[in-house]
């Protein structure tokens, strides 16, 4: 069940009214005219506001009761999957875990060499979906790199810790957490079924510091590796990176 209704500029004062597809959502949950709901606009405030009739689902905005600040920066950068499905799966996983930025991108033993646009909307409707099923008030940027020049151009220009999912890592990422206290800004860097190659695994090196690290002992699919170590990595950060949000009485 949706938690609150999205859009992009509510304003305490103002009457909007919601796109085609929140409206159809206050309609299946039978909301009624004068009835309170919660209205996000995915970049960390919820407000209250009280609908106004049911045509175009008018909301007036009463006040705002909570902003938000995301305490960690999490990127997961994804090589293209075959499966449609799959990428889908993924993108409202990492949603849901608390992935700031999520990136697909090609590389040569990808078996897709890219996305459309209306796959990107897809995705950017399903993050949306799961930010609202999870309560989640800041919505993450879903991205699509056109190629592997692109990737390493992002990579270079990154200034945070960066950490490369390799099943032949010499340590593990449990281990280097335990010691090690990364910065509130990283990147993760799953690569497709069949790995990297040599080439591509040299050119992420030469872009900066990379953390090679092992997930776990066996092998995961390249979706269920970026899940887990979004997890691992989520879970660290929340306890050591405390986020500055304030609460006005939800």
């Amino acid at each position: 069940m949706a938690r609150f209704v999205f859009h992009p500029a509510p304003e305490v004062g103002k009457v909007l009214s919601l796109p085609e597809e929140e409206s159809r959502h206050v309609s299946v949950q039978r909301f009624a005219p004068g009835d309170s709901l919660l209205v996000s606009d995915g970049r960390g405030r919820l407000y209250r506001g009280r609908l106004l009739g049911e045509e175009r689902v008018q909301v007036l905005i009463e006040e705002k009761v909570k902003e938000e600040t995301p305490p960690f920066f999490l990127s997961v950068w994804q090589s293209l999957l075959k499966s449609p499905s799959r990428m889908d799966w993924l993108v409202e996983k990492l949603t849901e875990i608390g992935a700031t930025e999520i990136v697909f991108f090609p590389a040569e033993r990808s078996l897709r060499e890219g996305c459309s646009r209306k796959r990107l909307r897809r995705w950017e409707r399903i993050a949306l979906s799961a930010c609202k099923q999870s309560g989640r008030l800041w919505f993450p940027k879903v991205v699509s790199v056109s190629s592997w020049r692109e990737l390493l151009h992002r990579l270079l220009s990154f200034r945070g810790d960066v950490i490369l999912a390799d099943p032949l890592g010499e340590k593990s990422i449990a281990e280097v957490l335990g010691v090690q206290r990364f910065s509130s800004s990283v990147v993760l860097i799953v690569g497709p079924e069949g790995d990297f190659t040599e080439e591509e695994k040299r050119e992420i090196f030469e872009a900066g510091r990379i953390w090679s690290l092992r997930l776990c002992r066996t092998i995961l699919r390249s979706e269920t590796a970026a899940i887990f170590g979004a997890s691992i990595l989520v879970a660290f950060m929340e306890v050591h990176h405390a986020g500055r949000n304030k609460d006005l009485g939800v």
